[in-house]
């Protein structure tokens, strides 16, 4: 019986091993594409401008105002506490 449960126990810790690094995998391959993502909204923000400057200023401006009014309206960071 201690043996059946030993390997139970081997078991386990694979499969939490496998779910850490699956995370790990996760954060990279996110962090992959939000840097893809960037890279192409810039390049096509470039275009923009080159092609309808208007538009890439309006384009700018509502981006500007999204970003102020999720920093007015969004939680607010707490201060940390000295120690």
């Amino acid at each position: 019986m201690e043996r059946l449960m030993q390997y139970l126990d081997d078991i386990e810790d694979t499969v939490f091993a496998v779910a850490l690094l699956m995370e790990r995998v996760r954060r990279l391959l996110q962090t992959v594409l939000l840097l893809v993502a960037s890279v192409i909204f810039q390049g096509l923000g470039v275009l923009l401008a080159l092609s309808r400057p208007p538009m890439a200023l309006a384009v700018v401006c509502l981006v500007t105002v999204g970003m102020l009014y999720r920093s007015a309206t969004g939680p607010q960071p707490v201060p940390a506490q000295p120690q």
